[in-house]
């Protein structure tokens, strides 16, 4: 089956007889989710998408012809800058971010932490603006980067103020894989933290990311009045004083607030 692109090429995708579009489409998503992660070839990309390797294979080479992929001299496939462009076109005309940055960037001069504002996506969150501490210490985080919803302040604060149901599901896809030896990999206790979080307003990160980080955050909501996003302070554990979480936690709950409101929101 052929597909025009701009009416100037053709690329052909390899698709079952009675596969409609949308399931091409899900097939090259999955190849392109998992080469976010790494360079992969033909076999780990079929393993790890459950796809054929003429599948995988046809279809990277419809990638490739586009741009948006490359193999090296090994035979494993990356992809290209081409997609740092276009999410750097697209962060650039997204409102948000122009109402985020100002309020993240006050709140990092307020805690002298590292401030991160991530938005919900399925069962991640992504950073999408950051603003460093002004110690010279530096996070290792990026914009655009995946983490984790169960062992990140900003993924529990986003998770503990979505709908039960909504909640659950995503909780059914998660992989609660240990990262620290303070990291939550038991559903029943993560849900306990969750409803803590719902009566407090604020998740807190206590080294289950990665060791020797502390990390505050508070829930942004969209207009249906659930968490879309959050923000987060990110600093070394030694900056924190037990007595000061309560603190620091108000100012990332104003912060928070002030996000929505400026995105058109009223907290609930």
């Amino acid at each position: 089956m052929y597909y025009s692109k701009m009416e100037r090429r053709s690329i052909q995708w390899n698709t079952d007889a009675g596969t409609d579009f949308m399931r091409v489409v899900d097939k090259i998503f999955a190849i392109i989710e998992e080469l976010s992660r790494g360079n992969l070839g033909v076999s780990e990309l079929s393993r790890l998408t459950g796809l054929s390797k003429s599948t995988v294979h046809n279809n990277l080479s419809g990638l490739v012809d586009l741009g948006y992929v490359s193999k090296d001299s090994r035979g494993r496939y990356q992809l290209t800058y081409r997609f740092v462009s276009l999410s750097q076109r697209f962060l650039a005309q997204v409102r948000d971010v122009e109402v985020v940055r100002p309020i993240i960037k006050e709140l990092s001069e307020e805690t002298q932490a590292t401030v991160h504002f991530g938005v919900l996506d399925r069962d991640c969150i992504v950073y999408v603006e950051k603003v460093d501490s002004p110690r010279p210490v530096r996070m290792a985080s990026y914009i655009g980067k995946r983490i984790p919803l169960h062992c990140t302040a900003l993924g529990k604060a986003a998770l503990a103020f979505l709908p039960p149901d909504e909640a659950s599901k995503i909780l059914d896809k998660c992989d609660m894989q240990e990262r620290t030896s303070n990291t939550i990999t038991e559903r029943e206790e993560l849900v306990r933290q969750l409803e803590e979080i719902r009566k407090v307003g604020y998740a807190v990160d206590n080294e289950e990311n990665e060791e020797g980080i502390r990390c505050i955050a508070a829930p942004v909501f969209g207009y249906e009045g659930v968490s879309i996003a959050a923000v987060s302070i990110s600093d070394l554990l030694f900056h924190y004083k037990d007595n000061d979480i309560a603190k620091k936690a108000e100012q990332v709950m104003k912060a928070a607030s002030r996000i929505s409101e400026g995105l058109g929101v009223r907290n609930p």
